[in-house]
């Protein structure tokens, strides 16, 4: 049995925009609700009418049909549901005149009556009235009336009935020692029910320890869970129970062979155990729990305040959030899928179903499929978010581009690797697919000139792309009087930076002077020299002369 926490927000949820046909004063509103059978899926709309998909082999889609569905079906002759659950292999739901019908597998009597015969559309269950919720466990059900009440029908055979003995029921009994409940859950075998103010009880089967009583006795009478209270849901699942608290922490007990409890061991718990998280609130135990859930399923999985499921399903070591998903507001949990409802409305559909959507999807309930439109910033930063395109309806891609420093964003391709892009932002995608729009990067290009810097026969200029190593020319320039000893930033530095042939990586428009040496000045021709003194000598021996 499924609650949905955040009723504001399913003011949209599963109405697929379509109108309910009555005057705003007496249309039937209900909560929005999902759950996951053994192969197949129901959703409850807020019009209260109820959806179905996957396998169908006993006709628990109940359609009038036993072939299998990829797509949502309504389930015929009812409206006024106030809550559905699935099994393995039936269906169950509660009107809003308090009355229950069942359809599909009938091998227990699960359609409450003593016919055995397995129905293709929705049977009343005899003997029960003022039903507030249902719960569909393996091969039993579980019905909560408004006076707190549980009965229970179908497969006994561990005391999962909870009326004292493990005989097989076609109509339903009364657990015993249950009054004023507020929630239930029916697992594969065995059946909780709990209280807001106060904590659970629970029976059937205790193989693993999934009672929580500190014992590993099958029960056919309630007993009462060990150290858990102010219980805002319930999760039995297959040998495994689940409770959350109205301070946001999961409890976890029972079977424990893959980690699923969360307790950082793969020991079957007989009491509950807190389940631990990377994150939330660090507790006295002296490791951090998990303490903003908001929602849990049975395979290990919980909605967090912040719109993210959280799952430790694989144990501890392997937790994770679920990639991919956000504004999630209710989750359930199939034999082998997750189900999950986002605040748009839209469910999301995850793992091996007998038929029906497989890995991730979106969908609404009337069957128009929505796909993952991902965005990759392919190198830069600050992609537009994921994106849901709905069936044969045009997308306009986000408007948002990403950055990338020393690049010019070119629009969106199919492929990392493409350099041509398919996409603009804001234009028409209408590809009928999940898909992942890689960014098209173009480089920023840089011009390197050369200065001979009073000299001649500088090289040309050079083109730098952005990121890309730069070989300089090799080239030198010349000036009388001078060497050249390489290349620099400043017009008057003595001494280089670059030589021809260096390798250049700056990523800016540059300009490179030649730095020179003067050579020195060359001694007087001795010569010349002689010939001056000759001179002097004659002028000197004639002034002699004449005196």
């Amino acid at each position: 049995m499924k609650k949905l926490l955040a009723v504001l927000l399913a003011a949209l949820l599963l109405c697929g925009g379509m109108a309910v046909g009555v005057s705003a004063e007496t249309a039937f509103v209900t909560e929005a609700m999902l759950a996951g059978g053994s192969g197949h899926s129901l959703a409850l709309k807020r019009d209260g009418t109820v959806w179905a998909w996957g396998g169908n082999s006993h006709g628990e889609l109940g359609n009038n049909s036993y072939e299998n569905s990829d797509l949502p079906v309504q389930v015929h002759f009812l409206n006024n549901v106030i809550a559905v659950d699935a099994g393995y292999g039936f269906s169950l739901a509660a009107k809003s005149d308090g009355t229950v019908w069942a359809w599909g597998e009938n091998e227990y009597g699960l359609g409450g009556d003593a016919n055995s015969t397995q129905s293709c559309v929705p049977l009343q269950v005899e003997g029960l009235d003022d039903v507030v919720s249902v719960s569909a466990g393996g091969s039993h059900c579980l019905a909560l009336k408004s006076d707190g009440t549980v009965w229970a029908w179908g497969d006994n055979s561990s005391g999962q009935l909870g009326d004292g003995t493990t005989t097989n029921r076609s109509t339903p009994v009364k657990v015993l020692n249950v009054s004023g409940a507020d929630y239930i859950s029916a697992g594969a075998v065995h059946s909780l029910a709990g209280w807001e103010r106060s904590g659970a009880r629970a029976w059937g089967n205790n193989i693993h320890g999934q009672l929580g009583d500190g014992t590993f006795i099958n029960r056919s009478k309630p007993v009462s869970v060990s150290s858990v209270s102010n219980i805002v849901a319930l999760e039995a699942g297959l040998g495994s129970s689940f409770a959350l608290t109205s301070a946001g922490n999961v409890f976890a007990w029972g079977n424990n062979y893959s980690g699923q409890l969360g307790d950082d061991s793969k020991i079957n718990r007989a009491k509950p155990v807190v389940v631990r998280a990377p994150f939330g609130r660090y507790s006295v135990y002296g490791y951090f729990i998990l303490s903003d859930a908001i929602a849990i399923s049975a395979n290990s999985c919980a909605v967090l305040k912040n719109g993210l499921i959280w799952d430790w399903s694989a144990g501890n070591f392997s937790a994770r959030y679920v990639p991919n998903l956000s504004d999630i507001i209710d989750i359930s949990s199939g034999l082998y899928h997750l189900l999950a409802l986002r605040s748009d409305g839209m469910v999301f559909s995850s793992g091996m179903q007998v038929v029906g959507p497989e890995g991730i999807g979106w969908f609404n309930v009337f069957g128009i499929v929505g796909y993952y439109i991902t965005y990759d910033a392919n190198g830069g930063t600050s992609a537009p978010a994921t994106e849901t395109k709905i069936h044969d309806e045009d997308l306009a891609l986000s408007y948002t581009m990403p950055v990338r420093l020393g690049y010019t964003f070119l629009g969106w391709a199919d492929s990392a690797e493409a350099a041509v892009a398919q996409y603009q932002p804001g234009e028409l995608f209408s590809l009928n697919a999940d898909a992942t729009l890689y960014a098209v990067w173009e480089a920023l290009t840089y011009t390197v000139i050369y200065d001979a810097n009073g000299g001649i026969g500088a090289p040309e200029p050079q083109t730098k792309t952005h990121d890309i190593m730069l070989i300089l020319d090799k080239t030198t320039p010349t000036r009388s009087g001078h060497t050249f000893k390489g290349w620099a930033f400043s017009k008057t530095t003595g001494v280089p930076v670059f030589q021809p042939g260096s390798q250049y990586y700056n990523d800016t428009d540059t300009t490179l002077y030649a730095v020179w040496e003067k050579l020195p000045e060359p001694d007087p021709p001795r010569l010349l020299f002689s010939i001056w003194q000759w001179i002097l000598k004659f002028i000197f021996f004639g002034w002699l002369w004449n005196r």
